[in-house]
């Protein structure tokens, strides 16, 4: 599916104080490894006061997916 759908990077959302999907990041991040897919994890609870840290980190992490393509 990765392949089939040209999956450049993935944006791994974890509610803040959610613990069981905080595990399932670990080996998401082994898998897309092995591709050769970045991955972000980005921790909120829905709050305004995440929106600014949440965009900036969101498009260093596109910036650094155009950059890699770029090197290709």
């Amino acid at each position: 599916m990765i392949r089939m759908h040209k999956v450049q990077g993935v944006i791994y959302h974890v509610l803040r104080g959610c613990l069981v999907y905080d595990y399932e990041y670990q080996v998401l991040e082994e898998e897309l490894g092995k591709y050769g897919i970045p991955i972000i994890r980005v921790e909120s609870d829905y709050n305004e006061e995440d929106v600014e840290q949440l965009r900036i980190r969101i498009e260093a992490f596109i910036e650094l997916i155009k950059l890699k393509d770029y090197r290709r």
